[in-house]
């Protein structure tokens, strides 16, 4: 896989050559310092004010700029089998008035909503791209804001809802491919939805959802949690959980906890569900659902225990079905990581642009760039013994191993060397995604003068941009 940025960018089309060349040039400059400022990463005026022009351009667009990189993810997901494709929502907000964006609920701040589609191979969780990128302006209350203030049904189900976003991110998604039946699209708890479910269900298409409704089922006078713990146990496992902070005390399932091992027990049923009141009567009256009951075995006092419950139409026959079930879901958190990659190794949003317009076309230029990072770290995971040249570009490579001053033969050395540019020490444990940015950084800067120094062009473009 040739993972340089001209790959995710070649292609780009914007109605002018010279805006096509600046995107890429834009582009180089900021996978190089992109956790700077745009003055310190545009030294020169004339460079700055051209990255100014080009975001503000009416002639630039972010569906534009995305473009070439959702048809490489595509490209990279054929004829490597099942691929999960993992949505999820998360909100940019910035500091200040900006043109077009929203008082965000939360700050005294404005923003803007962000649903991505990312897309992984379900045999090794490499990040493929990111397939879709939905974005719009909170204007208004959302549907659930209008529920519990005591709107009718009736004018609900005729306003335009953002829940709806889901179903439209899993049909555009699968529109990208000649065959859908190979995609397993995965959503966290707010797709528990029975909208969202029918529809999926009425598609055929392939799921994962966390459920988080104790829904009435149909044929029992018993709810699911109720009739899930009643199960059998048909497997038990040992993982370890990871250290989280209080990221929102308010909600249940974010609570702060240390890390631990835990010990998991995981059952399995079958069930209808029958429509609810709300939903639209269009809808099926009802849907079957297989069902995974993940739950902790005697988790600490006063520590939250694991408790999933996972509706999906993938088989449960065997342990080995349900097992995948799981895993596929423990993708979902993948795309946490590269939310977080964008915020804070992209700095995004710190980022002193005006408007929405202007923000957008920044996004689309980050996009590629923090898929690069996450791609590499996972390489080194799923494929440590992958040819170096896999994840690396030659110009790149060389001036590793020079560094370096011994062979990098595999993708986890190339993982390995770019940490310890980065500052990581090798008794510290795996390296973050933090500690690889600043040393893909600090490898792009030394590529970039090595080239300059032998007169080659530039590594990551290696065409001659204009000095516009």
């Amino acid at each position: 896989m040739n993972q340089t940025l001209l790959s995710e960018l070649e292609s780009v089309s914007l109605g002018d050559k010279r805006l096509n060349r600046r995107a890429i040039k834009i582009a180089n400059s900021l996978l190089e310092k992109s956790t700077e400022s745009f003055p310190n990463i545009f030294s020169a005026s004339a460079e700055l004010e051209a990255f100014y022009r080009f975001v503000e351009s009416p002639y630039v667009n972010s569906d534009a700029l995305l473009k070439p990189h959702i048809a490489a993810s595509v490209q990279r997901s054929s004829n490597v089998g099942d691929i999960i494709i993992v949505h999820d929502t998360t909100e940019f907000v910035f500091s200040g008035k900006r043109d077009g964006l929203a008082p965000a609920e939360k700050y005294k701040s404005t923003s803007y909503f962000a649903h991505a589609s990312l897309a992984f191979r379900k045999d090794n969780t490499q990040p493929l791209g990111v397939l879709r990128m939905k974005t719009w302006v909170r204007n208004s209350p959302t549907k659930s804001a209008l529920r519990r203030k005591g709107v009718p049904r009736k004018i609900l189900q005729e306003l335009p809802s953002e829940q709806d976003r889901w179903f439209e991110s899993a049909r555009a998604t699968a529109a990208l491919f000649e065959q859908s039946d190979s995609l397993i699209h995965v959503c966290d708890s707010e797709g528990d939805d029975y909208t969202l479910l029918a529809k999926l269900k009425a598609e055929s298409y392939r799921f994962v959802i966390r459920g988080c409704q104790n829904r009435k089922l149909v044929g029992s006078d018993e709810k699911l949690r109720e009739i899930l713990s009643s199960k059998p146990i048909l497997a038990e496992r040992v993982v370890p959980l990871s250290k989280r902070g209080s990221k929102d005390s308010s909600k249940k399932r974010l609570q702060a906890r240390e890390s631990r091992t835990a010990n998991l027990e995981i059952r399995c049923a079958s069930i209808t569900v029958p429509r609810p009141y709300l939903p639209s009567k269009t809808l099926a009256e009802t849907i079957d659902l297989n069902v995974v009951y993940v739950s902790e075995k005697d988790p600490p006092e006063g520590q939250q225990g694991v408790d999933w419950v996972l509706l999906t139409t993938e088989p449960i026959s065997t342990i080995e079905e349900v097992t995948s079930i799981i895993d596929i879901y423990r993708t979902r958190w993948i795309i946490e990581e590269y939310f977080k990659v964008l915020k804070t190794g992209c700095s995004y949003e710190s980022r002193q642009l005006d408007s929405y317009h202007t923000l957008l076309n920044c996004l689309a230029l980050f996009v590629p760039i923090a898929w690069l990072m996450l791609s590499l770290r996972y390489s080194s995971r799923t494929t440590p013994n992958a040819p170096a040249e896999s994840v690396l570009p030659g110009p790149l490579l060389e001036v590793l191993q020079l560094h370096t001053g011994k062979p990098v033969k595999t993708t986890e050395d190339t993982f390995l060397a770019i940490a310890r540019l980065g500052g990581h020490i090798k008794n510290n444990g795996a390296p973050g995604l933090l500690v690889l940015w600043r040393g893909f950084h600090e490898l792009a800067v030394l590529t970039k003068g090595y080239l300059l120094a032998t007169k080659e062009h530039s590594p990551l473009s290696r065409k001659r941009c204009d000095q516009s």
